[in-house]
This record gives structure tokens, C-alpha cells and sequence, in this order.
């Protein structure tokens, strides 16, 4: 149930993405910083944080356990920029080995 509801959330926002220009995915609206850009990638990190360290035990896998998070916290939103609309794609969306297997007990 919980990764089914996962799916659909992560569909619905890469969905919403879909065909957005880097700089669209970086647009900001208002006095906000955040972007579609940074919530994407911030997604992805708590989708593994949960499920790969918090579930399972495992060490997050890269891009997040090469991050250097005591000199910043807010790496993954702050790195967002870095990222192209293909990259957007293969972080929040393409599932690891785990999900991949989750999906099919």
C-alpha cells in the first residue's frame, strides 16, 4: 500500500515536469526559493532516506552518500541547478534494484 501510494505521487509530480526546460524546472514563484527543480530532487532524497536507510539499514546510495551534508544541509536543493531535465527524470523516477523488487513481493 505504501509504495503503491508512493508511485502514484512520484507519477503525478514527474508528470507535472514532463517536458519543462531547465530553466522552467528552476523558475521560482514569488519571495519563494523553491523551485519544480529542487522539490524533484528533494523528493528523490526522501524517498531513499526512507526506504533505503530508514526501512532497510542500507547506506543511502550515491547521489546522497557522496554528499558532504555537514557543510550543506540543503545539498540536494541547493545542487538542483546542476542537473539537467534528463537527469530530473532518471533521480525521481527510475527505481532502484529495492524498488524494483518491492514492487513486485
Amino acid at each position: 500500500m505504501l509504495v503503491s501510494f508512493l508511485d502514484y505521487f512520484r507519477v503525478v509530480l514527474v508528470r507535472k515536469c514532463a517536458g519543462l526546460t531547465a530553466a522552467q524546472l528552476q523558475a521560482t514563484v514569488g519571495d519563494s526559493s523553491l523551485t519544480l527543480g529542487r522539490l524533484l530532487r528533494h523528493m528523490a532524497l526522501v524517498e531513499d532516506h526512507w526506504f533505503q536507510f530508514t526501512l532497510l539499514g542500507h547506506d543511502l546510495p550515491d547521489p546522497w552518500l557522496a554528499a558532504d551534508w555537514d557543510a550543506q544541509p540543503d545539498w540536494e536543493m541547493d545542487t538542483a541547478a546542476d542537473f539537467s531535465p534528463p537527469s530530473w527524470h532518471d533521480s525521481s523516477t527510475t527505481p532502484s534494484p529495492e524498488a524494483a523488487r518491492r514492487s513486485t513481493d
